[in-house]
């Protein structure tokens, strides 16, 4: 399945495909009758999240496991109330718990392990309703918004620093090193350089004219979420009829996708590459599309389609997705929508390590 980006530009699904697949690999089609590829065996650690109401946070050695629960904290409902992992040092992990939820909640940042006890990291952080969490390098981000509760805040993990706010805004994501963070504020995107940068506007949404074309004249801050990576800032924004995918690229004219009435669900970039896998939620059918868009020809293709979990995340070489596909199930797809494995790592992938 293939969409445009701009009226009137039409590309083949299988070309599109191929193109992918020689980017992200640098390889030509083999010849007929050219040996038979062994099996693929996936390498590497996942992050995952078992999912339910009583999920846990779980490494999984691939290929085959085994699974390894991590240490919960003394912290009432954490496998409950957290919303995403993310890789720490020497196999440990950081998640954001609400230490009270609502409007005026405050949330606690652990660092937790498979064989020592959860380690609190920084103070309480006053954020609405739980807080969401990036963090990426030595350094920590977190944010969430309600009425005027719109403060962004970091934390320098090596320096045993406490949270401080730098920006204001609904969403932000920090560069792939750490050192600079992105965010969304009045409708525009912005770049400050950590620790003490000054705010720089990157892109205002009113002068990105593929917005209006599909019908979405502003972008309301509160429906906004970011994703940084090589190949640039990534952005979902829209209403409840009328969503579209936005590429940030310094030098470049931005990307538009409009996505209609489906419902953004994840962004992740490939690991040093242009490629940005997407996925939706179509009401219509109630299904999660995975979709790839290679932010160098603007062609799309589509990698999955499930009615399940949905999220997602990029092999270390940028070869192959990881897919969830149920509680019991996370599927490995190549870059032609191909299922080259399935395992019984079901849940929700966080992360994929070396």
């Amino acid at each position: 399945m293939l969409h445009e980006v701009r009226p009137g530009r039409v590309l083949a699904a299988s070309a599109a495909a191929l193109a992918l697949l020689a980017a992200a690999c640098g390889g030509t089609p083999g010849r007929a009758g050219a040996p038979k590829a062994p099996a693929y065996r996936p390498g590497g650690t996942l992050l995952v999240e078992t999912g339910g109401f009583n999920s846990r946070l779980i490494s999984y050695k691939l290929p085959s496991g085994p699974e390894r629960d991590f240490k919960e904290p003394a912290f009432g409902g954490f496998f409950r109330n957290f919303a995403g992992a993310f890789p720490g040092p020497n196999g440990t992990a950081y998640v954001l718990i609400p230490a009270n939820f609502g409007p005026i909640g405050q949330s606690q940042l652990f660092q937790v392990s498979l064989t020592a006890q959860a380690r609190e990291v920084g103070g309480l952080l006053s954020v609405p309703f739980g807080g969401y969490l990036d963090v990426r390098g030595d350094r920590a981000t977190s944010w969430a918004c309600y009425r005027h509760r719109r403060s962004i805040y970091v934390l320098d993990l090596s320096a045993g620093s406490d949270w401080h706010p730098v920006a204001t805004g609904c969403s932000a994501a920090l560069a792939p090193d750490g050192k600079a963070l992105a965010y969304f504020d009045d409708g525009s995107l912005f770049r400050i350089s950590l620790p003490n940068g000054r705010p720089e506007r990157l892109l205002s949404m009113g002068s990105v004219s593929g917005l209006k074309a599909a019908g979405i004249p502003r972008i309301p801050s509160g429906s906004v979420s970011i994703s940084w990576g090589r190949g640039g800032i990534s952005l979902f924004g829209g209403t409840r009829n009328a969503w579209a995918l936005v590429v940030y690229r310094p030098g470049h004219p931005p990307i538009t996708v409009p996505l209609g009435s489906s419902t953004p669900q994840a962004m992740v970039w490939q690991p040093q590459g242009r490629l940005l896998g997407f996925s939706d939620y179509v009401g219509s059918t109630q299904t999660i599309e995975v979709r790839l868009l290679d932010t160098a020809t603007g062609a799309i293709s589509q990698l999955a389609v499930t009615q399940n979990y949905g999220r997602f995340q990029w092999s270390p070489d940028g070869r192959v997705l990881a897919v969830g596909r149920s509680s019991q199930v996370i599927s490995f797809i190549d870059l032609q929508g191909k299922v080259l494995a399935t395992n019984a790592a079901g849940g929700l992938p966080d992360a994929w390590a070396a």
